[in-house]
């Protein structure tokens, strides 16, 4: 498994400057956290979120105060898109992207007052392409996906328990991933293919 070098670089960094934030605070949460991904791709020609991937890795995170905190996730995920060409086909041609990526979610995490067990999590994510495929009914072959992934994450997470956290958040590429197919749909007129992805993962605290 060969990482991009600029992943590797931010990710150093990252580690650097949360390590830091963390030791000074001298307090830290440690997770591991895991979870299903419900994946598109804009500029495949299809819509939906058709293809099932999966998350997962480890979190490490430190309350900045009563309302804050901030942290970091490191996964592994799978993402891509599924779709029958001709639906009513007794055999259907099925077109299917595969891509798997090792990816640093940086993020803030807000705790609403009202609503005690509810949190609001937004960030940025960056990911290094580690493989991807792309099936039109004829076998895989290469999908020449960009090295680098440089996404948007924003969602909600619930406290089911003192140490197990329900999350859901919405992953979209922010630079493209690939060249997009002839006819293909497009959102507010992006050219080429952008991973679009809702993550549905549990946290479960080692040291709560």
């Amino acid at each position: 498994m060969r990482f991009n070098p600029i992943f590797t670089k931010s990710a150093l960094l990252i580690f650097l400057l949360l390590g830091a934030f963390i030791t000074s605070a001298q307090t830290f949460h440690a997770s591991v956290i895991g979870g299903l991904n419900f994946c598109q791709i804009d500029g495949d020609r299809f819509a939906g979120y058709n293809k099932l991937g999966f998350n997962g890795g480890i979190r490490i995170h430190t309350e900045k105060d009563e309302k804050w905190d901030i942290g970091f996730d490191l996964l592994y995920t799978t993402k891509g898109s599924k779709k029958r060409i001709i639906p009513d086909d007794p055999n259907p041609q099925i077109f299917i992207i595969k891509a798997q990526y090792v990816e640093l979610p940086l993020w803030a995490r807000y705790k609403i007052p009202s609503l005690s067990n509810l949190r609001a999590i937004g960030g940025i994510s960056i990911g290094s392409n580690v493989g991807g495929t792309v099936d039109d009914g004829y076998g895989p072959k290469d999908a020449n996906f960009k090295p680098l992934e440089v996404a948007l994450n924003l969602g909600a997470e619930y406290k089911l328990a003192e140490a197990l956290t329900l999350s859901l958040r919405h992953s979209n590429s922010m630079n493209r991933i690939g060249e997009d197919y002839p006819g293909a749909r497009r959102w507010v007129n992006r050219v080429g293919l952008f991973n679009r992805i809702y993550m549905l993962s549990l946290a479960y605290e080692l040291n709560s």
